[in-house]
């Protein structure tokens, strides 16, 4: 019993309420004639803040294609491709972030000069090794044999010296150029 007087309630409430809703429909379209002229003004009204709203918003992305587009388009303002044009390129992008990431830069530029340095003494201290074993007596005067054997010891040294460094070189670089790619990437995809 309690079963079906719960159901028939539940059937009644629902039907209370489409009851509601029909006559609260009735009424709009009863009082339509006199609520026409303050709906249109109100609809017309939001009509120009969403309009207005999306003119805004198209504003604003052509205005984020455009920044994006004049990093690769032709903007009529003849670009250079040097040295300099690389620098102002590259630069603002890999000496961004925290830090440990600038670090990382100086740290990069140091191992480069220093590897560089490096791969210019591997030939001279090889010229002089191979001076020190070929030396002829008649020509001039020649290195002793610890002096041979210390060029020859030296050019291995800097020979395992250089590519150390280049080795070393790659492990922070690989993080740089990644924050590099990663900011190129945006920039490149940001229209899209």
């Amino acid at each position: 019993m309690t079963c079906r007087r719960v159901s028939s309630a539940r059937i009644n409430h629902s039907k209370l309420e489409k009851e509601k809703e029909l006559n609260q429909i009735s009424s709009y379209a009863i009082n339509d004639d006199a609520k026409a002229p303050l709906l249109q003004r109100g609809e017309e009204e939001e009509k120009k803040d969403i309009d207005e709203k999306l003119k805004e918003k198209l504003k604003r992305l052509e205005e984020k294609k455009k920044k994006s587009m004049n990093a690769w388009g032709d903007t009529g303002v003849k670009k250079s491709f040097g040295l300099w044009g690389y620098s102002k390129f590259t630069w603002p992008r890999i000496w961004t972030g925290s830090f440990r990431k600038k670090f990382i830069v100086l740290l990069n530029i140091f191992m480069l000069v220093a590897w560089k340095l490096m791969t210019v003494f591997v030939p001279i201290v090889l010229k002089l090794a191979v001076d020190a074993i070929t030396c002829s007596k008649g020509i001039g005067e020649c290195p002793s044999v610890q002096e041979t054997y210390l060029f020859i010891g030296l050019y291995a040294l800097c020979k395992f010296l250089a590519d150390t460094l280049n080795y070393i070189r790659e492990i922070p670089y690989a993080a740089m150029a990644a924050q590099a790619e990663i900011s190129i990437a945006h920039d490149v995809y940001d229209h899209v």
